[in-house]
């Protein structure tokens, strides 16, 4: 909350570097990255504010390419499926089939 939002878009766009492998290890990070991004996800969905689209692709893209690699199941991920939703049908048409594809 007290860090600039280019700030936490450039911190999305480092993390959505990293390239993680089928070892445990990096399963353990790709989970702990999901958490962070899906906890963005949240402060941004539910803000009042107009909603980031550079921001909410970059968290997109970070969770499909981290969750191949991670143990977490789906359910975990099904409690974020309605502001998905909202993200669709408030967000630009990129955006949005990025979270349909997520969402899937």
């Amino acid at each position: 909350p007290n860090i600039d939002m280019k700030a936490q878009y450039n911190g999305i766009c480092f993390l959505n570097q990293m390239i993680f492998t089928e070892d445990d290890h990096d399963a353990v990070a790709a989970e702990k990255v999901i958490s962070i991004y899906f906890t963005l996800f949240q402060m941004i969905v539910g803000s009042k504010s107009s909603l980031n689209t550079k921001m909410l692709s970059a968290l997109l893209t970070g969770v499909s390419r981290a969750f191949p690699f991670s143990h977490l199941s789906e359910e975990s991920c099904k409690s974020h499926i309605d502001k998905l939703f909202r993200v669709v049908h408030t967000s630009s048409f990129g955006t949005s089939v990025h979270a349909l594809l997520l969402a899937r």
